[in-house]
């Protein structure tokens, strides 16, 4: 079951200039502002889309970074995040697995998406997944304002490109001849949930589309949702196609990166 709010959220802009955290500083975090969802299962959940960039000796990096919190301990497997990284095409770049909190009393989760080097404008877009007692619910996140990534300049405006614009502008995602919908995840606030191809580009840099299956596999139970989220470095790869959906024309890389934590952010 998935559900998409499409209300506007105020954006919070927010710069942290002397965080050391996994062995590198991180600068110019740009986040959304938080998505409450409804009571669920007895438990309320919120979460933001962030973009960081991290000052480590071997160069910058950029990234998205997932981040949902509970108003109270959680069982283990209850709440689950996925962090990705969008360029100002609307195309995901990078994305996490969807990693759910394994241990009971859990009241935090992050996800990190791969890190990348490439200077351009980059977003984020999180989705998160909360078990309701018989399955999970999913929800999509607002979207971070965008950020700047180069060697001089690193910088955060709410102003969007005039591709983006058009995305969230968009009622309808296009179809192929498969009868399949496609598109950018950006426009799922707007038309209220993903498409079945959403753009993406590959290991090999070419852009194409990647199943939102395969990106986040539906999971029935917390025993599958623990073990879907894996073990931090794990990694695998789902296939890139063509806008039709049926002819592979690359890969895309799936990381499981995260935390979790006992006490609130």
């Amino acid at each position: 079951m998935s559900n998409v709010i499409t209300k506007n959220a105020k954006v919070l802009l927010v710069c942290f200039f002397s965080m050391i955290f996994m062995s590198s500083t991180v600068s110019a975090d740009t986040s959304s502002g938080y998505y409450e969802t409804p009571t669920i299962n007895g438990y309320n959940y919120s979460f933001t889309s962030e973009v960081w960039i991290r000052y480590p000796t071997t160069g910058h990096t950029i990234e998205a970074v997932g981040f949902v919190k509970a108003n109270k301990g959680v069982p283990a497997g209850y709440m689950g995040v996925q962090a990705r990284l969008f360029d100002e095409s609307g195309t995901m770049k990078t994305s996490s697995s969807m990693a759910y909190n394994d241990n009971d009393g859990n009241l935090t989760n992050y996800a990190y998406s791969p890190r990348l080097t490439s200077k351009g404008v980059y977003y984020a877009q999180s989705k998160a997944a909360f078990y309701y007692g018989s399955g999970y619910t999913s929800f999509v996140g607002y979207r971070s304002p965008n950020q700047t990534f180069s060697s001089t300049n690193s910088q955060i405006s709410d102003k969007n490109s005039k591709e983006v614009e058009d995305l969230l502008s968009k009622t309808q995602y296009a179809v192929n001849s498969n009868g399949e919908t496609y598109g950018s995840a950006l426009s799922a606030n707007t038309i209220g949930d993903e498409p079945k191809l959403i753009s993406a580009e590959g290991t090999n840099g070419v852009k194409g589309y990647i199943r939102s299956e395969d990106l986040t596999p539906n999971v029935s139970s917390i025993e599958e949702a623990i073990k879907q989220t894996g073990k931090n470095g794990d990694s695998r790869t789902i296939p890139l196609y063509d806008v039709e959906g049926k002819k592979a024309i690359g890969e895309f890389e799936i990381v499981s990166n995260y935390e979790f934590k006992d006490s609130a952010k």
